[in-house]
């Protein structure tokens, strides 16, 4: 439970972070690196956000709340998703998938830049993919 920065070559642990988010059933979701930050979804079942740590301390950077969720269900909220960094010509975008919405963020700041309500869907763990200015969930 948690999160750790890994010297390949000496085998160290270079420092650990722990944000808490409560999936009831364990994390899953990948972290990105993009420059300097590792980003990654934490859709639990009652709060859900995206942060950003400093690849150099595990320090948090950034923290953004996820679009609002609709429906009492907890359970029916949280998600699993490896996040997508790409540029699209303009500007990088981190796209994240997530229960009920897709969303796209600056990875530098957190902010949103577009998003997508793709439905009631839950526990999805699915990765974007990006070609020719389209992104596909």
């Amino acid at each position: 439970m948690g999160t750790a920065c890994v010297d390949t070559k000496k085998g160290e642990i270079l420092w650990k972070t722990r944000v808490p988010v409560d999936h009831s059933v364990g994390p899953g979701s990948s972290p990105v690196v993009f420059d300097n930050r590792m980003v990654f979804p934490c859709d639990g079942t009652k709060f859900q956000f995206v942060v950003a740590l400093d690849t150099a301390t595990g320090e948090e950077v950034w923290r953004t709340k996820r679009p609002p969720m609709t429906g009492e269900l907890a359970e029916m909220h949280k998600a699993f998703a490896t996040p997508l960094v790409f540029n699209d010509g303009q500007r990088d975008q981190v796209v994240i998938p997530g229960a009920q919405w897709v969303v796209s963020y600056n990875p530098r700041t957190g902010e949103p830049l577009w998003q997508v309500r793709h439905g009631e869907g839950f526990s999805n763990a699915p990765c974007p993919v990006y070609a020719e200015g389209i992104v596909y969930i």
